[in-house]
């Protein structure tokens, strides 16, 4: 990672459940990456989200997809296993720690769904990650305004540092996604997976019927 004497390097952290990792993801992420022009940017898939059911597809599978997925989001990228290494919860609090001692002094840029921004404050040590973070959220298009809002109530409260990234939002969840391998739509699959993650849930015969 690249460091200089006058500004401490800017590392900037892209999570999930990456179950399976789609195009939203991966246009959501040179977004992220663009506007912020990290020193390092870590992709970093959980191994049990806190605020979802345990994923069906092993942890190594979903890091696997990563790392095909992301492969050109740009240069200085990482896809990390450390939460899979750490094993439970996958805290981001845990996470952000671990970066921030294996970086001393780094600036710390954190990328939260839009979804995810209206609860963050009910995450663990959310007050500890409001001062070790700077979010960077890209909103959905119907919900903007409500998005503002709690952000000036964070930054009221915990002095938070928010920043809305523009862009149109890519609307496709992962759910739809399963759903869809499980009934064969092929030619869906294939216009909202990277085509290397399609391959590798083909050859692994992944998310098959229920």
């Amino acid at each position: 990672m690249e460091k200089t004497e006058s500004a401490a390097a800017k590392v900037c952290i892209f999570g999930g459940s990456f179950n399976p990792p789609h195009v939203g993801h991966v246009l959501a992420a040179k977004r992220f990456y663009n506007t912020t022009d990290p020193d390092l940017f870590i992709v970093i898939p959980s191994f049990i989200a806190p605020h979802k059911e345990i994923c069906e597809i092993g942890a190594n599978h979903r890091l696997e997809m990563s790392k095909r997925a992301f492969k050109d989001v740009g240069k200085n990228v990482e896809v990390s296993d450390m939460e899979i290494a750490r094993g439970g919860k996958s805290y981001t609090f845990l996470t952000v720690t671990e970066i921030a001692d294996k970086y001393p002094n780094c600036k710390i840029c954190l990328f939260v769904g839009s979804d995810m921004l209206m609860s963050f404050d009910t995450w663990y040590r959310a007050e500890n990650l409001f001062s070790m973070c700077h979010l960077y959220v890209m909103p959905r298009y119907d919900d903007r305004s409500i998005l503002m809002k709690k952000a000036d109530e964070y930054r009221e409260k915990y002095n938070a540092d928010i920043t809305f990234i523009d862009g149109e939002f890519y609307e496709i969840s992962s759910t739809s996604l399963r759903k869809a391998m499980n009934d064969n739509r092929e030619e869906y699959l294939k216009k909202h997976l990277p085509g290397d993650v399609y391959g590798y849930i083909k050859q692994h015969n992944l998310y098959g019927k229920e």
